[in-house]
């Protein structure tokens, strides 16, 4: 699908090929403007609006849009946000670690393993 987004950027209509491919995965896609309106829009459900704000934008760029899982593509004139039906992906919420826990992870796996194989060699024997 990202290589026919490419196609698409810096233009004001969907491209047959593109509109195919949406169809075909059963995507809705909305191609929003600098302004916040859009400039086209694909097989939209009736609970999508075609515009929005900037705190709108804020909230699905977390990933959903309407209960809908959505993908966002910047590109020099707009946005491109295609929506998949709500059965086909979930999200699992990133969480934040430190530079030093992710460093220190290698060092922890290997003492946890040590611990493991030292607790079966003591219970097998």
């Amino acid at each position: 699908m990202l290589s026919l987004v490419s196609d698409l950027l810096n233009i004001k209509a969907i491209s047959q090929k593109f509109a195919k491919a949406l169809n075909k995965a059963n995507i809705w896609a909305i191609y929003l403007a600098s302004k916040e309106k859009s400039y086209w829009t694909f097989n939209l459900t009736k609970n999508v609006p075609e515009t929005y704000t900037l705190q709108d934008i804020a909230n699905f760029s977390k990933g959903y849009l309407k209960d809908y899982p959505v993908f966002n593509q910047t590109t020099s004139d707009g946005l491109l946000i295609l929506g998949y039906p709500k059965d086909n992906y979930t999200k699992i919420v990133g969480t934040y670690f430190s530079i030093h826990a992710v460093h220190m992870l290698p060092l922890v796996a290997i003492l946890l393993l040590g611990f493991d194989f030292s607790l079966l060699f003591l219970l097998s024997a």
